[in-house]
């Protein structure tokens, strides 16, 4: 089971600060998916996410606990945030493949100006 908040940060005047407003609640189980939103158009199940684990795209019909796990990775501006709340099966951390020497890029070794202007290798 996945449980994750949508929330937009907004600036509580009475306060002094940045306070978070819940737009909607995710929760995903198995085939299940229910979402509580403050309004309909805050939130579209059909929005693509990319599964950082395989590298496919899904959307929440394909795998609704997958789906909502890499919510928080979909939104990359800020003005929505998704936090996860609970996760039943978490994913370890996705290593990175090393990367070839050949596919490493080739930098020019730097060059210094002598006192007449000339270019000279360091």
């Amino acid at each position: 089971m996945v449980v994750a908040e949508v929330r937009t940060p907004f600036f509580n005047e009475e306060r002094g600060q940045v306070d978070w407003r819940l737009l909607a609640l995710v929760r995903a189980e198995g085939d299940e998916l229910h979402v509580e939103a403050v309004s309909p158009e805050v939130f579209d199940a059909e929005m693509a996410v990319v599964d950082l684990a395989t590298g496919r795209t899904l959307v929440a019909r394909d795998d609704p606990e997958v789906w909502a796990r890499n919510l928080p990775h979909a939104f990359r501006a800020g003005d929505i945030v998704i936090s996860i709340i609970t996760d039943s099966n978490p994913v370890e951390a996705v290593a990175e493949a090393p990367v070839p020497d050949e596919e490493l890029p080739r930098i020019p070794p730097a060059t210094a100006r002598r006192a007449d202007g000339a270019a000279s290798v360091a």
